[in-house]
């Protein structure tokens, strides 16, 4: 799911709000930005309101790791002291 980092609303919240604000306003062109940047301010401010608390993305919510099977898949990067992020494998 696609949220907004700040706030973690989805997209789709964002999406549904800009839409109506859109058709409100008459359908104008070249206020899209402008459209999307209300919707999320004000999904934002009923959150506040409500006292909702921002939604997390799955990434950052707890998981267990397995650090054995991590570290396997580690071992398929070769020696970490040897590579760095962005080496590459040249031909010999």
């Amino acid at each position: 799911m696609n949220t907004s980092i700040s706030s973690g609303i989805s997209h789709a919240e964002i999406s549904v709000r800009a839409r109506d604000l859109w058709y409100a306003r008459g359908c104008p062109t070249g206020l899209d930005d402008e459209i999307w940047l209300e919707a999320e301010h004000q999904l934002q401010l009923e959150r506040v309101k409500r006292g909702t608390p921002p939604q997390r993305s799955s990434s950052a919510k707890g998981v267990d790791i397995d650090d054995e099977a991590l570290n396997e898949r580690l071992d398929d990067f070769g020696d970490p002291g040897s590579r760095s992020v962005t080496s590459v494998d040249r031909p010999t």
